[in-house]
């Protein structure tokens, strides 16, 4: 029987995992799930909202390749994602472990299939240990679709390599590094930085393109194909700019006068009920105003840091998701489930809000840019040529990888086996 301090936990979860999950909707899922919270409470009205929602605006999303191209509309559901995900759990799993299994699905952006948050955050809003998340976060990083879980696009790129037995240590530094040279076919830089030819360029290229940028696409919630609706607006009025939110949340509570009960005889099963139901709607509200309220300080951020370039064309300045989360006083991963698949409106034209984003900087001890795809390939082999019954500690790898004149961490040690889908040595020992 759980405890008092369980329930309340668990309930605090479920709420956290929602405000994540509306932070990271787009305007039009957001509108979506807002009649459909309409359809399930009475209490809601969504005819009391009295903004308007942009106009939408017809876009084509960039395909593997960088060129556009409409995306075919998803043949399945969340739940489907869930149950197929869940089919290849080991056998021997336990209902604490597939509890928190079941969560971080929960947490899987829609349609990219992404993770951005860490397994320490995960176990910190999920109040699970730590050990438990990394061994979740090791399964799914072994399932199918090859790539689900990855906390960028690069890393789930590179996960899908390493499915598919892709180890070349060059391969894996176009993905983690040159991702956007690519989409831009900016060949040249490539050939500059690994001393390649045009024809090797082209090859690694051709090999990126068997890869897939939205593992979970198929399961729904992607990115629209065709037409988007604007979260954000950069707009110059008398010469001064300022940022709005594109939305139809802009004034007064949407709740229904007709199920007030304040002066009513209302049976005590319906009372609890609509009372429930205002609870739930009330925290609805609040996500809703929380998205708010971070998009306007997220725009108004990146708008001080790319005023130049917007006002006079000017390259963009070095600004990355680290740099952001700082100055807002979050987690890098919060401001990567804001910015992901949201578009601002210029008075130009309309960007992706990750454009105005340079190249990320790594957290504290990660391994340097220049070296992850060295750690990542040496970190593999030494897995694949271990003792199975005297299995490597990460402290032993990473003494093991320094010995071979690669520097690194514990840390990154730990971060890379997870990517590999590979467990801690107490679970690999045979």
């Amino acid at each position: 029987m759980p405890t008092q301090e369980l329930q309340q936990r668990q309930i605090l979860s479920q709420q956290q995992l929602q405000a994540l999950n509306i932070l990271s909707l787009d305007g039009a899922a957001l509108d979506e799930m807002l009649k459909k919270e309409e359809i399930d409470n009475p209490l809601f009205d969504l005819d009391k909202i009295h903004g308007t929602v942009e106009r939408p605006i017809s876009v084509q999303t960039p395909d593997k390749e960088g060129n556009l191209s409409e995306r075919a509309a998803p043949d399945k559901t969340a739940q489907d994602l869930y149950l197929f995900l869940e089919s290849q759990l080991p056998a021997n799993v336990t209902k604490a472990e597939r509890g928190v299994f079941r969560h971080m699905v929960e947490f899987l952006e829609p349609g990219t299939g992404l993770l951005p948050e860490t397994v320490e955050e995960v176990a910190e809003i999920l109040a699970a240990p730590l050990y438990v998340v990394e061994r979740c976060l090791s399964w799914l990083h072994q399932m199918e679709p090859a790539g689900v879980g990855a906390a960028t696009t690069s890393e789930s790129l590179v996960l899908q390599a390493f499915h598919k037995g892709m180890t070349d240590p060059t391969l894996l530094g176009i993905l983690f590094d040159h991702l956007e040279d690519v989409a831009a076919k900016r060949y040249r830089t490539i050939m500059r930085a690994y001393g390649l030819t045009m024809e090797e360029v082209q090859h690694y290229v051709s090999l990126i393109r068997t890869l897939e940028p939205y593992p979970t696409a198929a399961f729904g919630g992607g990115e629209s194909a065709g037409f988007i609706v604007p979260d954000l607006e950069f707009y110059c009025k008398d010469g001064q700019w300022g940022v709005r939110v594109q939305d139809r949340w802009s004034s007064g509570v949407p709740y229904s006068s007709y199920y007030d009960l304040s002066g009513t005889d209302a049976a005590p099963e319906l009372r609890t009920y609509l009372q429930e139901q205002h609870r739930h709607a009330d925290y609805i509200v609040q996500c809703v105003e929380k998205r708010r309220s971070t998009l306007q300080q997220l725009g108004q951020l990146i708008l001080n840091t790319q005023l130049a370039f917007l006002a006079e064309g000017q390259p963009l300045h070095t600004l990355t998701a680290d740099m952001l989360a700082e100055q807002m006083g979050v987690n890098p991963s919060t401001v990567s489930r804001a910015i992901k698949g949201k578009y601002v409106k210029t008075p130009t034209k309309v960007y992706p809000l990750s454009y105005f984003l340079t190249r990320a900087g790594n957290r504290s001890g990660d391994a340097a840019p220049d070296s992850r795809s060295e750690v990542l390939a040496a970190l593999h082999k030494l897995l694949q040529e271990e003792d199975p019954v005297h299995p490597l500690s990460d402290a032993q790898l990473a003494d093991q990888l320094t010995a071979q004149g690669i520097t690194t961490t514990r840390r990154t040690v730990a971060k890379y086996r997870l990517l590999l889908g590979i467990p801690g040595a107490f679970e690999r020992k045979q």
